[in-house]
Parts: structure tokens; C-alpha cells; sequence
């Protein structure tokens, strides 16, 4: 592949990753923390590898918070709604 072809094939790659990204993140804003199952099912446009792959990424730049609520599954949430959150249960 020529460098045209490679460049043209990364650029690509990384609007695909930003839908991705962008898609995760209006999804949560809208529907707030969610399972990592249930994210999957709604963004059934994009493959199982690109979401983990970006919800991965995310959640290690803190942007994404990935917990275990139970002895199976994942509950992914925004940064912003894991914090409030946070602040709430303090206070009780």
C-alpha cells in the first residue's frame, strides 16, 4: 500500500474511532451509567472490538468510569455522573 492509501486508511480509522467515542459519550449524557451489555445492544452499529476497544481507552484517561456492581457484568458512566454520585452517597 502506498503512503496516500496508508494515510487515507488511518485517517478513517480514527473518524471511525471518534464515532465511536462520540456515540458513547451522547449515550451515556442521554441515558446516564448503563451496562457495558446494554451499551452494545444500543451501538449495535458498531462492532463489539470498537466499543470495548474506545470504552478501554477512555476509562483509562479517566474520562469513563468502568465498574463491577456485581459478580458478573460491567456498569460504564461518565466521569462527571460517577462524581456526583459520589458526592451523593457521601452525604447520606
Amino acid at each position: 500500500m502506498n503512503d496516500v492509501g496508508g494515510q487515507r486508511l488511518n485517517n478513517m480509522q480514527e473518524m471511525n474511532v471518534m464515532t465511536v467515542e462520540s456515540a458513547i459519550r451522547l449515550h451515556l449524557s442521554q441515558e446516564g451509567p448503563c451496562t457495558l451489555e446494554s451499551l452494545l445492544e444500543q451501538l449495535s452499529q458498531f462492532s463489539w472490538s470498537e466499543i470495548f476497544s474506545v470504552v478501554d481507552q477512555l476509562s483509562r484517561e479517566g474520562s469513563l468510569v468502568l465498574r463491577r456492581p456485581a459478580r458478573f457484568g460491567y456498569e460504564v458512566s461518565a466521569r462527571q455522573a460517577a462524581a456526583v454520585e459520589g458526592a451523593v452517597s457521601a452525604t447520606l
